[in-house]
């Protein structure tokens, strides 16, 4: 029994199992319970805690609209924005001022219902065009405040736009202008008033200025007019002081013109085509005489990319670079002056120039630099003392160079020379333009150019080089006649030696003779190059045998128009007859026999011997004294071809052919200019006019042949029966009466003459009585034309002396008169024009009065009467 109490009850699995099972039932339901309790409570937490946060972002946004608003009414210009419906959004305090009503009247509202119905109306057009193109704009408008005060606003309009582009409306800020508009206005009109007070005082500079300048011609001229007749020693001194102070004078005047011209805004600039080397030529020739007296070395360098053919105003540029470089040879006592020119920036059509002129002069300070090219400014008031002029200058030389596209600077220290340098934007002259070629051909002709200075021979050697000579250059006389040795011996004898006359240890006579000694078989032509006194030199030259002079400065024209004289008087001298030449001109003309040409001239004595010329090639010949006259007589005439001069009164040759091409049926009719401008600039503007050849004066039979035969086109034709002519036709006398030839007249070459009129004796002598009596009073009439100011007039006369006395072979008064020409185109200063008039005063007298002597007085009755 014992035993049995102490051992332990079985277990009830099934009663443990059922116990934790219900346990874990229990604990499953008070974990759901809690959580849903923790749902609950996170639940309220969650609703407890929005309110407080949206009440944050209202706050927010509260304080963020005011300080949006606050910044707004802080503007002072009128700001709205409206909806794309045309209701105002929003707008600041300006705005509410500028329309009378508080904001709360205006948003919510349409412009028509915040304004009137016009201004509304006007609101909304502005507001539909913005949305409709969605781009900003602007407008001035006038508006009246509640108060009545207007003002003028420059509004401003552009899209509203949301974050994310798109159109929400229109926002208009809005500025006003009143007081700067009205500010500008004044300006305007003062500025009005300044311009035309300074167009007022320009255009009465100039006016007098030109009032002024012709009196001072007259007495300039005058002056020089008296000094040539008989005077005590007294009387020449008092007019020679008047000439200088009137020369003094004129040249202030004429500053002042360009300068009023320059104020005024009355400088037109042309646009032609000239070539760069005449530019620098015509420098030279108007500097040299002072650099020469002054001993100073004159050196030009041109960059090879500069182009040879320009298209600008020549006569301005020129101005500028002969201001500069009549200033340089001022101050400069010694050395040497280098006038340069480079290109840069150059295309097809333009380059810009830089020109320089370097001297060894004084120099400037910097202080005397920075008052340069100002009206009336000089280094300094010793500058006028020492020197003299107006200030002026330079100011002109900056207004030019600023017209033409350019600058102007200077570079300088004391006493160690200054450069002055200018720029400007010129047009390049078209290239591949035909060429008339010369008779006698220059192409590979041999020229020796002989002289001490390397300047002088670089500037004839560059010329002859353009004329196509093969050129070599010898620096002293014993050089140069070995080389004309040597070159013979080679068989490549030269066809043309220019000497200077001063050369140290052998001068040009004396190296003339030895050429002549050496005996040659085919001796070059002699022709001596001075600048020294001409009656000494010339006399001296003849008595070597030397028929042909250059007075330096050498130009391009002159050098052209003696060397073909000198080479087309060897040509004539190497034909066999007179004859012979008559027969080879007149044989192939049969094939246009009869044809009908209009002869332009207005020089009688050109008249006689082109006709001449013509009538004996069997042509039927109409002549016509001016340009005017040739154009009524194509329009009512029919020509085969016309023979147009250049330069006439009335109406020019140029301008003649321009006007006979406007006319249909005569644009094909062949136009020849007949012309003493050799030129190639001369022969290019007849070109450009509308004329198809030339032919030089004086008239090379051979020439006009050959110019006949290209254009007049061969055919049958009427006979020649009688000729129409406007002059007395003179035949030559058949018992051959008064026809013997003047003899031994010094500058008369006879046997040139008498070629160029196919050996015509008395055609010739009527040609020397003409010449007599047209000339006798030729210099007193450029004295008269200059006094009056008449350039033109005076250019033209020069032109006929020149013209008609290589007709009858004075070749030396024909240079002296192309001088002349030349000095009157280029616009030279009076004092210049004037020496050279005098210069060719005298020979002319002489050749007069040579002539007058040796053919009968009553033919000189005759012909002047004719």
């Amino acid at each position: 029994m014992r035993q049995a109490a102490m051992d332990p009850a079985p277990i009830d699995l099934s009663i443990v199992l059922s116990e934790e099972r219900r346990l874990r039932a229990g604990l499953e339901q008070e974990l759901a319970q809690a959580r849903h309790a923790l749902q609950e409570a996170e639940s309220r937490l969650t609703c407890k805690a929005q309110p407080c946060r949206l009440r944050q972002i209202e706050q927010e946004q509260k304080w963020q609209h005011a300080t949006l608003e606050s910044l707004i009414n802080s503007i002072p210009d009128p700001i709205s924005y409206r909806d794309t419906n045309g209701v105002y959004l929003g707008c600041n305090g300006a705005f509410s001022e500028l329309t009378g009503k508080p904001a709360s009247e205006i948003i919510g509202r349409t412009a028509r219902e915040v304004t009137d119905l016009e201004r509304g109306t006007w609101i909304e057009q502005k507001d539909a065009e913005v949305l409709a193109s969605l781009q900003k704009s602007s407008c001035e408008t006038w508006v009246t405040y509640p108060d009545g005060r207007s003002a003028l606003f420059d509004s401003a309009r552009s899209p509203l736009r949301d974050r994310d582009g798109h159109v929400l409306g229109i926002l208009t800020i809005a500025r006003e202008i009143t007081q700067r508009k009205r500010q500008e206005e004044e300006s305007s009109r003062a500025k009005e008033i300044a311009e035309e007070a300074t167009r007022m005082k320009s255009d009465f500079l100039a006016n007098m200025s030109h009032e002024i300048r012709t009196p001072m011609n007259a007495i300039i001229g005058l002056s020089n007019l008296a000094l040539k007749t008989a005077l005590a020693p007294r009387q020449r001194d008092y007019l020679v002081k008047v000439q200088a102070a009137g020369q003094h004078l004129l040249g202030v005047i004429n500053d002042i013109l360009d300068f009023s011209k320059v104020e005024a805004g009355k400088l037109d600039l042309e646009h032609t085509e000239f070539p760069l080397e005449k530019l620098l030529d015509n420098t030279a020739n108007l500097i040299s005489e002072k650099s020469h007296a002054k001993g100073l070395e004159l050196v030009f360098e041109v960059a090879p990319d500069v182009p040879r053919n320009l298209v600008g105003d020549s006569l301005r540029l020129g101005q500028i670079l002969l201001n500069y470089a009549n200033n340089a040879v001022k101050f400069t006592d010694k050395g040497k002056i280098i006038i340069a020119v480079r290109a840069s920036e150059r295309t097809e059509k333009e380059v810009l120039l830089h020109f320089r002129v370097q001297d060894t002069g004084i120099g400037l300070t910097g202080e005397q630099m920075s008052r340069l090219f100002q009206s009336f400014s000089q280094a300094d008031a010793s500058t006028t003392r020492r020197f003299g002029g107006t200030g002026l200058g330079l100011a002109i030389c900056k207004r030019l160079a600023e017209l033409m596209g350019g600058e102007v600077g200077v570079e300088s220290e004391p006493g160690k020379g200054s450069t002055f340098w200018f720029s400007a934007r010129l047009g390049i002259g078209a290239a591949g333009r035909r060429e008339l070629v010369p008779i006698p051909d220059l192409r590979g002709r041999r020229a020796l150019v002989v002289d001490d200075s390397a300047n002088a021979r670089a500037v004839i050697m560059d010329m002859l080089e353009d004329m196509t000579f093969l050129a070599t250059e010898a620096s002293s006389g014993p050089a140069a006649v070995d080389e004309v040795r040597r070159a013979a011996n080679e068989g490549r004898p030269y066809d043309i030696v220019y000497l200077d006359w001063r050369m140290p240890e052998m001068d040009g006579m004396a190296t003339a003779r030895r050429i002549k000694s050496l005996g040659l078989a085919s001796p070059p032509i002699l022709m001596i190059v001075t600048a020294y006194g001409r009656e000494e030199m010339l006399k001296e030259a003849r008595s070597v045998g030397i028929d042909h002079v250059l007075i330096k400065p050498v130009n391009a024209s002159l050098l052209f128009d003696t060397t073909m004289s000198a080479l087309g008087a060897a040509q004539r001298t190497a034909h066999t007859s007179t004859a012979t030449e008559k027969a080879a001109v007149q044989h192939p003309l049969a094939a246009i026999r009869g044809a009908r040409v209009l002869l332009v001239e207005d020089n009688d004595i050109n008249q006689q011997v082109a006709r001449e010329l013509l009538e004996d090639a069997g042509l039927m010949v109409d002549v016509a004294d001016n340009g005017q006259v040739a154009l009524d007589m194509a329009r009512r005439s029919v020509y085969d071809l016309v023979f147009m001069d250049m330069q006439m009164p009335v109406m020019d040759g140029i301008t003649a052919t321009r006007e006979i091409r406007k006319v249909k049926w005569l644009a094909r009719l062949p136009i020849v200019a007949m012309t003493a401008n050799a030129m190639e600039q001369d022969r290019r503007k007849c070109i450009e006019a509308g004329m198809n050849d030339a032919v030089i004066k004086p008239i090379d039979p051979q020439d006009l042949c050959d110019t006949l035969l290209r254009w007049i086109r061969p055919g049958e034709r009427a006979p020649v029966s009688g000729l129409v002519t406007t002059q007395a036709h003179e035949t030559e006398r058949p018992d051959g009466s008064h026809q013997d030839l003047p003899q031994g007249i010094a500058g008369l070459d006879t046997a040139l003459g008498l070629s160029r009129m196919l050996g015509k004796k008395f055609l010739y002598v009527a040609m020397l009585r003409r010449y007599v009596a047209g000339q006798r009073d030729v210099c007193a009439q450029i004295h008269q034309a200059l006094a009056m100011g008449d350039m033109p007039t005076a250019e033209r006369l020069a032109h006929t002396t020149k013209a008609v006395s290589a007709n009858i072979g004075a070749t030396d008064i024909q240079n002296l008169a192309a001088v002349l020409e030349q000095s009157l185109k280029n616009y030279d200063p009076p004092v210049d024009v004037q020496r050279r008039l005098l210069e060719l005063e005298r020979p002319l007298a002489i050749l007069i009065a040579a002539l007058e002597a040796q053919l009968p007085a009553d033919r000189f009755v005759e012909v002047e009467n004719a």
